[in-house]
């Protein structure tokens, strides 16, 4: 099926992701953006999440998320994109410290537009993954340098 899992302690089975998904680190460490995006999807504001692996100039992964946020909810209505930016990183590095440093996400995005999705409503990675790196040479950036931007912004810059 190509589901990667393990078995609990109960002997219950635990699926952790895909392995199509999943991102080889550098050191050789495996991440599973599904794990890491089940915790990103529990901050309040933010709809959905998605989690890909992106290298830096170093050669290295970095895992970085695009987050389709909820502009209608408290922790989003009326505020600046710095304000919003500010408030991810917050509950971000929150994310970051249930988890080993290794899946840790480096950088994000956020965005109010859907995801590019299946006819069965799953979303494409590649495509979402072609769609940021059309945004990204566009504009000559990486990610650390737009960092917490509102994808938005930079696509109508």
């Amino acid at each position: 099926t190509g589901d990667m899992g393990l078995i609990d302690e109960n002997g219950c089975i635990k699926i952790t992701g895909r392995s199509k998904s999943m991102i080889v680190l550098t050191n050789g460490k495996k991440a599973f953006p599904e794990e890491i995006e089940v915790h990103l999807n529990k901050i309040p504001g933010v709809a959905e999440s998605f989690v890909w692996g992106e290298h830096n100039a170093r050669d290295a992964v970095d895992i970085c998320a695009k987050l389709r946020i909820d502009p209608d909810a408290p922790e989003m209505k009326d505020k600046s994109d710095a304000a919003i930016r500010d408030y991810l990183h917050a509950k971000i590095k929150a994310v970051n410290e249930m988890m080993p440093d290794y899946k840790h996400v480096r950088y994000i995005l956020f965005t109010t537009q859907d995801y590019i999705r299946t006819t069965t409503l799953k979303v494409k990675r590649q495509d979402e993954q072609d769609a940021i790196h059309r945004v990204l040479g566009e504009q000559g950036k990486t990610m650390r340098e737009i960092d917490g931007t509102n994808l938005e912004s930079l696509s109508q810059a």
